[in-house]
């Protein structure tokens, strides 16, 4: 007869007693989780709507389920916290696809709700979550809303998309227009000259509104000359040549103009085509006194590429 070795029967004990353990745990926690919520779902019956939702907090601890998120933030909506209801309806979509929908009315209900309350995060925040949830709703009237709370100098990188459907929405192409402006200004602040030049080219090709069109003129120079510069740090010659003669045709002012075409003959010189990079030099020369400082720094770098031939003579 074969007998079992002690230390195989202790194994077993303690694997046994593990197993237990993490049931029990598991158990627990389910319980706590139980709790919290009938708790607030009585609070709720009783519209007790902040103390609900902290019990649902404390639910959502230890367990999260699209009904648990759901009723979260139907008490989140309820109690005022606008911002909240917008991130838990927005996280009930990806939770359980079937209730799009009822994600995507429940954010809607949110922005009414942050329009009322004069909310401006929380709109931002609804109209984020809608596009994610249901990208075709009609929200361009929130938006609109959203973009005259935003004012002159939004920085935010949500605020693009606001801004996308308020412009969308606008009732005028006036209006239009000015929202468009003010995307090309986020854009330039987020350090996205690239995205923010086409912007511009259009509201300038436009032409509707003159301080507008002026304004986008500037920018888009001014964000060309940078990007033109940067191409020539980064040692990429032909692509500052594009950014440079863009800012030289966008350009309204001399100085502007010259600078471009400046940059124009660097980007030349770099690629090696020394008699383009010359020619542009003398260009950008034309209008200048030989006493002006500008003048006599072109003379120098004209004189630099004499010299280099030279040396390699």
């Amino acid at each position: 007869m074969t007998r079992s070795h002690p230390t195989s029967k202790r194994r077993r004990y303690l694997s046994s007693r593990s197993v237990t353990a993490v049931v029990i745990v598991l158990v627990a926690c389910q319980s706590a989780a139980a709790r919290h919520e009938s708790l607030g779902d009585e609070a709720y019956a009783r519209g007790r709507f902040a103390d609900a939702l902290i019990e649902y907090r404390f639910a959502s601890s230890e367990d999260v389920q699209p009904n648990l998120v759901a009723k979260r933030a139907m008490a989140a909506l309820n109690s005022g916290d606008l911002q909240e209801a917008a991130e838990q309806f927005a996280t009930l979509a990806p939770l359980a696809e079937h209730r799009a929908t009822e994600a995507a009315d429940g954010l809607e209900r949110v922005a009414q709700a942050a329009l009322r309350a004069d909310n401006a995060e929380a709109l931002q925040a609804a109209l984020v979550g809608l596009q994610n949830v249901a990208e075709g709703r009609a929200i361009g009237r929130f938006a609109r809303e959203l973009a005259t709370d935003l004012g002159d100098e939004p920085e935010s990188v949500q605020a693009l998309d606001v801004l996308l459907y308020a412009a969308a929405a606008a009732p005028d192409v006036d209006q239009q227009d000015s929202l468009m402006f003010v995307y090309s200004t986020v854009l330039r602040r987020l350090g996205r000259c690239g995205e923010a030049v086409p912007v511009l080219e259009s509201l300038v090709r436009r032409g509707r509104l003159a301080s507008l069109v002026s304004g986008s003129r500037g920018w888009a120079t001014n964000c060309a000359l940078r990007l033109g510069r940067q191409a020539l740090d980064r040692r990429s010659p032909e692509v500052a040549v594009r950014w440079f003669e863009k800012a030289a045709t966008l350009g309204s002012r001399d100085f502007v103009r010259r600078s471009a075409r400046i940059g124009v003959a660097d980007a030349r010189a770099a690629m090696g085509d020394f008699g383009g990079a010359i020619d542009g030099y003398r260009v950008a020369q034309l209008g200048l006194r030989q006493s002006d400082s500008l003048y006599v720094a072109i003379d120098r770098k004209i004189n630099n590429i004499f010299d280099a031939r030279n040396s390699f003579r």
